[in-house]
């Protein structure tokens, strides 16, 4: 949906009820709370009331920030993960490809499909270039699970 109809959207019936909202909650909170948690979560969306309805204003802001701090929950169980890297450089190793990976997940790639094509294409780059063409964002998602699916499988389907 275009930013300028979601504006108008928002505006119409997103305002309203903000304004009937905040008006309810000023209310409770001028009649007194008694449980604490309520109190403070009450004092808390009349101290940030701006900043929650910010969407209100622009089109272009999203709702909800949940992808914002999934990213930045994976971020954290990333940086305890690399604790365990044996040196610096294995440290490093492991943030690379943990950047691919969430770049590739970002772009609508199965992890599976693209790790698998990247790295059976790797070995036939023959310059910088060609590794570029595997970046998340220049492999297309058919063009991963085609490369994907092309591999022999690692598992023996019948074995002896």
């Amino acid at each position: 949906m275009p930013p300028q109809y979601r504006l108008e959207k928002r505006q119409r019936e997103a305002v309203p009820i903000w304004d009937t909202f905040m008006e309810w909650a000023k209310q409770v909170q001028t009649l007194g709370v008694r449980h604490a948690k309520t109190r403070t979560a009450l004092n808390y969306l009349i101290k940030h009331e701006a900043g929650l309805r910010r969407y209100c204003d622009d089109g272009r802001l999203p709702i909800s920030n949940i992808l914002t701090e999934h990213v930045a929950k994976t971020v954290a169980l990333a940086r305890k993960n690399f604790m365990f890297s044996d040196t610096p450089a294995g440290a490093a190793s492991s943030a690379m490809i943990y950047s691919l990976l969430e770049s590739a997940k970002a772009s609508n790639h199965n992890p599976l499909h693209y790790m698998t094509a990247v790295l059976a294409q790797i070995p036939n780059a023959q310059s910088l270039e060609d590794i570029e063409a595997l970046l998340p964002w220049q492999l297309s998602v058919e063009q991963a699970a085609t490369l994907y699916h092309s591999q022999p499988s690692p598992v023996q389907k019948n074995p002896p």
